[in-house]
């Protein structure tokens, strides 16, 4: 099943068919250990934001909600969300856009600039 995991055990008989001997077979048992995988974090984002030319530091409180590092199983993982501006959008920020561990959205937008990322 798809995302299960963990240790199974298991008991393989071979018999034989041939004439000798006639009821002949094998036991092995065994063990099947399925590792996890590293499922993907998840999270919420607003949709979209809208900030007028020439607005200065901005802070948005709830951007990143419902962040989540996967699975039970995985929870010592720390999801650090990272924002990645396009080269030719960089010029719009004094201070690039980043997410905070609570989920904040903090940026502070240049000056005479105005566009869209």
């Amino acid at each position: 099943a798809k995302g299960a995991f963990g240790v199974a055990q298991m008991r393989v008989e071979a018999s034989n068919t041939g004439p000798e001997p006639a009821a002949g077979f094998q036991v092995y048992d065994a063990v099947l250990d399925v590792q996890d995988i590293n499922e993907p974090p998840t999270c919420d984002f607003m949709p979209e934001i809208y900030v007028m030319q020439d607005f200065g530091p901005l802070q948005i409180p709830g951007f990143a909600t419902n962040v989540s590092s996967g699975p039970l199983n995985e929870g010592w993982q720390i999801p650090i969300p990272i924002v990645d501006v396009p080269a030719p959008a960089q010029s719009l920020f004094i201070d690039p856009p980043v997410i905070d561990a609570s989920g904040m959205l903090l940026m502070e937008t240049a000056p005479q600039r105005y566009g869209d990322v």
